[in-house]
């Protein structure tokens, strides 16, 4: 304390889109804030600025009301009113790394079409995990700072950490981290009369004196969770910075911004402690973890919607573009903002009231919508212009796009009409004219495949006769690219050497099925009477055994916390009998359905402390796929209907692996996360041995040798529990039922949410990659191609796209039946994202290294031509000498990339 101290007061007010409140009622809020913020920035010249909470979207928000555009640009242009970076505050585990950039570079862009530049602090004042990234995706955005409260653990005592901090990135980016530990809400509701309003501003700053500060600079906010202005506080300011008494002891205080703020720290150049990796503990404030298993199906639909968008729709878009001269700009954008609205922190951490969770299916919805249909007409565009030569009346070209950065070789199933009756005979081709084996099997259309086959009023054409399921042996489709199929009907398939003899489908790849046991060339799986299956890796000799089984467990918390009833055991399907039959075998692949009845209580009573004596019974029904060849990845399916209340699902499976950690796939990279919790003493809430994730959770054991993946569709939360012996048992949150709202507000919260007791049908889909040790060599492959499934379409002898699509008018055909427009080489340099630019008609690629600890040599290779590569940041914005104009024509671009490191190039193509 001292006169020489100076504290600047930051205005605000932390704005949840929706919360306890759906967002049409919330806005009514929102509006009436903005309306006397606006008067009020005007009027009073003392009033310095005010921070709209780090965010953009309450100015579109706002705008849908009110026509306020030019008094709103006035004041952001000014400096008074400070809006971004994000466009909304989101939960960034429950965005991808791409969608956490679009998020970022919105905002930039709506800071900007109001006439200035985004903050440049990251504010994340309610978030609960940092990923260990933020780092090197701030800086790629000319952020300096990270100011947050949520997620400290132990690194300030370890890492001798204060107020002020510098955190470093696993690349080795820097940025000042700031930690408020005594949080946001400060100076709020304050007193119309100055002398008054001054003890509270004054009783406020006690609780920041308690900051381990390097520098005699203090942080204090006048703002909290949907608040009015404060307009008495620059009275407040002049009366306190005129009283002796008070500056002699406290310093002077300033009215001012949170960017000026760091600005001052960073120019006062202390020699400041340091830390590395993510911040996820809950030892000064909670950081709450349940949110990544509340209303799973929601998640499920977050982040097919970001995959959707990200990995589909705006690369066939931009390649639509270029080759078609198609734009679905307008269609991106939209879908884009859908799902942007949904990111909103207590919406995705779906822990809002009632109306918000029903309003945000049809966001996801409306949004997976949107990029579904782009992603179709878009391929479209393409395949309309392959030259298939000379094309049979009957014959049905089946083209398959691959969103991954390397190449694939997989089987290919899909629904295909045909105008003969494919029994009579066949042939099927590939790009090069060689035959493709293949099985088929006649089908019936359901609801969704008849408007599937024939969406619209008058479309043309009859509508086929015959329908099948046409599953392949393994074909190659090159990476971001497709290859061509022609099914010909009418005509054997013979053997291309001897063309008297019938070939045999699969008769090339190994799979054995039994009653029991099922194995390729790598994976030998054998089904347990209680339903688990032991799985051998060949390559290793490992045995994983017991795998796939369900744990049922009390959850009397709510969307923000799992709270299990103190003293209840979880209930297993371990002692249970299943049924196992073998569902569909053919050459390419066997599925296995094991269906078992699990009773569980109905639920908890009403006093929360006990599960009740009736029971449910949980139809749990797995299909379990293991493809022929050389192919390690199990693929699980489960589906059940649920009807009993308060409680938790999971599965798990017991790896027999002993290891100090575990990596998730995470922001641009992997994780490392240690299995053994750290010492909780003085926690908030104490260390939990689950934890967020993206595509995979792994495990590699001591020797390095031997490990298993875990890959995942859309399940954001792992387990990893260390065992008596010392080996790990990873698992997934399939589904939490609770009925309550507010826990952690009051423990005897009264209100109840009736829609998270999730009641109905549920369907999850994860994959088991057993590995050698380095999950570059093929796992990692293995869980994205998994996440990321080829897109197929066919045409040809009924074109379900005919009548109703002006852009599509039987083009001239130039592209051959096989294309790869780019590929990415070698792992772990992978792809991130090929999309248009912000900013211009431009491409933006951006790839990243997978891995902390290796340099990779990469190679970007691309059919297209090149003029000029530049190499952007994340804010899309070139980095000053690294254009490199190339010859015309230039079809590659080697680089050294870094561990850890993310490269954006923007494209010019000639």
């Amino acid at each position: 304390m001292g006169k020489d101290n100076i504290t600047i007061i930051v205005s605000h007010t932390h704005w949840d889109r929706e919360w306890y409140m759906s967002f049409q009622r919330m806005r009514f809020r929102l509006v009436a804030m903005m309306d006397q913020l606006l008067d009020l920035l005007e009027n009073d010249k003392r009033f310095h600025s005010f921070m709209l909470d780090g965010q953009a979207s309450p100015l579109d928000d706002y705008l849908e009301i009110r026509e306020q555009q030019g008094r709103l640009e006035t004041l952001v242009r000014s400096g008074k009113l400070i809006v971004g970076p994000f466009y909304v505050q989101c939960s960034p585990w429950l965005q991808t790394g791409e969608g956490y950039v679009k998020n970022l570079l919105e905002g930039h862009l709506k800071a900007e079409a109001f006439g200035n530049d985004a903050m440049k602090v990251a504010y994340i004042p309610d978030q609960f995990v940092h990923f260990a990234q933020m780092p090197q995706v701030f800086k790629g955005f000319g952020i300096k700072s990270i100011v947050f409260s949520r997620g400290m653990g132990n690194q300030q005592e370890e890492d001798n950490l204060g107020f002020e901090f510098n955190w470093k990135g696993p690349d080795g980016s820097i940025i000042l981290g700031l930690h408020i530990s005594e949080g946001y809400g400060q100076n709020t509701r304050l007193q119309s009369d100055p002398d008054e309003a001054l003890n509270q501003v004054l009783f406020s700053k006690g609780a920041v004196n308690r900051y381990n500060k390097a520098t005699r600079y203090g942080l204090m906010f006048s703002g909290n969770d949907h608040s009015l202005l404060q307009p008495v506080l620059p009275d407040v300011i002049e009366l306190w910075n005129s009283i002796d008494e008070i500056v002699e002891d406290e310093g002077i205080v300033k009215h001012g911004s949170l960017e000026e703020f760091v600005n001052i720290i960073l120019k006062a150049g202390e020699d400041l402690a340091t830390t590395t990796g993510e911040i996820r503990g809950h030892r000064y404030q909670n950081s709450f973890q349940g949110v990544f298993s509340s209303f799973m199906p929601l998640k499920v639909m977050n982040f097919s919607a970001h995959d959707q968008l990200e990995r589909y729709a705006e690369p066939l878009s931009l390649l639509a573009r270029v080759l078609a001269g198609t734009n679905y700009e307008g269609y991106l954008s939209t879908g884009w903002s859908w799902l942007l609205k949904n990111q909103a922190h207590d919406s995705s951490w779906t822990a809002s009231w009632e109306p918000v969770m029903d309003e945000m299916v049809t966001r996801f919805d409306w949004a997976i919508q949107i990029a579904d249909e782009v992603k179709r007409w878009a391929f479209l565009d393409i395949t309309s212009r392959i030259d298939l030569g000379d094309a049979l009346e009957k014959q049905v070209a089946i083209t398959c796009f691959n969103p991954s950065g390397f190449d694939r070789k997989e089987s290919i199933t899909v629904l295909l009409p045909s105008k003969a009756p494919l029994e009579e005979g066949f042939t099927l081709l590939d790009a090069s004219g060689s035959e493709v084996q293949a099985t088929i099997t006649p089908r019936e259309l359901g609801n969704e495949e008849i408007f599937e086959i024939r969406k619209f009023v008058e479309s043309q054409g009859a509508r086929p006769k015959y329908y099948y399921t046409v599953h392949t042996e393994p074909v190659l489709v090159p990476s971001v690219g497709y290859t061509t199929l022609l099914m010909v009907p009418g005509t054997r398939l013979k053997d291309s050497k001897n063309p008297e003899k019938e070939r045999i489908p699969g008769k090339d790849l190994f799979l054995k099925a039994g009653d029991t046991t099922v194995e390729n060339d790598v994976i030998r799986i054998e089904f347990n009477q209680n339903g688990t299956f032991n799985m051998k890796d060949k390559r290793t000799d490992h045995v994983f055994e017991e795998l796939n089984y369900f744990e049922d467990i009390s959850d009397v918390g709510d969307g923000y916390q799992f709270i299990p009833i103190i003293g209840d055991s979880p209930i297993t399907t371990k002692h249970l009998k299943a049924n196992i039959e073998k569902a569909i075998v053919d050459p390419y692949a066997a599925t296995y359905l094991i269906t078992m009845d699990l009773e569980v209580p109905a639920g908890a009573n009403k006093q929360h402390n006990w599960r009740l004596d009736g029971h449910e019974t949980l139809t749990i029904k797995s299909r379990v796929t293991l493809q022929a060849g050389n192919n390690p990845r199990v693929d699980v399916n489960v589906q059940f209907t649920n009807t009993a209340r308060d409680h938790k699902l999971s599965v798990t499976f017991p790896t027999g692996l002993r290891a100090r950690e575990v990596e998730v796939d995470g922001h641009f990279g992997c994780t490392p996360r240690g299995i053994k919790l750290p010492e909780g003493e003085k926690w908030k809430v104490q260390p939990e041995p689950r934890g967020p994730q993206h595509k995979f959770v792994n495990l590699t054991d001591y020797s390095g040798e031997k490990g298993l993946l875990i890959a995942n569709k859309g399940l954001p939360e792992y387990e990893a529990n260390l065992q008596d012996d010392e080996t790990v048992n990873l698992g997934l949150t399939l589904m939490r039922a609770f009925g309550r709202w507010g826990v952690h507000v009051h423990e005897n919260s009264p209100v109840t949410m009736e829609n998270a007791q999730l009641q109905g049908k549920h369907e999850y889909e994860y994959a088991l990659i057993p590995h050698q040790g380095d999950i570059f060599k093929r796992a990692y492959a293995g869980a994205l191609a998994f996440r990321y499934p080829l897109h197929v379409e066919y045409k040809g002898a009924y074109n379900k796209y005919q009548g109703y699509f002006p852009n599509i008018d039987q083009p001239d055909p130039f592209l051959p039946p096989s294309r790869s427009f780019f590929k990415i080489s070698p792992l772990p340099l992978v792809l991130s994202i090929v999309k248009k630019a912000g900013r211009s008609g431009d491409l933006i690629l951006r790839v990243f290294n997978a891995s902390n600890t290796e340099e990779v040599l990469g190679t970007i290779e691309t059919s297209l031509d090149l003029k000029k590569v530049e190499l952007v940041d994340l804010n899309e914005h070139e980095i000053e000498g690294t254009g490199m104009v190339l010859e015309s024509g230039a079809h590659s671009i080697s680089m050294k990339v870094a561990p850890a490191k993310i490269v954006s190039l923007k494209l010019t193509l000639a």
